[in-house]
């Protein structure tokens, strides 16, 4: 505890137990393996995001941080499938409570977002109405991509 005996620090901090999403397993809801995402220029490719892996277990929240340019916008993108050309990813994997969201046709990618996989653009304050809690916004899409 801190020095008041009340506030913990950070390091005290716990998940706590949540109920599991609906799944096809008892699996990490998402397990990304050695994605590589380039871009293709005029003077070579860059690489934006090079051979990452992480998972995200059912429940858990996780926050992907790093200094600017170093690939979160990119690694987001990609998880998604929105990376735009020249943009490419080279690499990997990406499965999604059990399915390898790079397997699948454009159709089946776009039944999924918004319904069980979503992405906050970076810009916030364009992407969420302030005027709404954030909790009736991400409810009115599930509304929307529910029927």
């Amino acid at each position: 505890m801190t020095a008041d005996a009340t506030t913990p620090t950070i390091e005290e901090i716990r998940p706590i137990d949540t109920p599991r999403a609906r799944s096809s397993g008892d699996g990490p809801l998402l397990d990304v393996r050695g994605l590589s995402t380039s871009f293709h220029t005029r003077d070579g490719a860059v690489r934006a995001v090079d051979g990452i892996d992480f998972q995200v277990g059912r429940g858990e929240i996780m926050g992907l941080v790093g200094e600017s340019g170093c690939g979160k916008s990119v690694t987001s993108l990609s998880i998604m499938r929105l990376v735009a050309p020249p943009g490419r990813i080279e690499h990997g994997e990406i499965v999604f409570d059990g399915r390898d969201l790079l397997t699948l046709s454009n159709s089946e990618m776009r039944e999924l977002r918004g319904d069980r996989i979503s992405m906050i653009f970076q810009q916030p304050q364009s992407s969420l109405n302030p005027v709404w809690t954030v909790g009736r916004q991400i409810t009115e899409v599930l509304e929307i991509h529910r029927n």
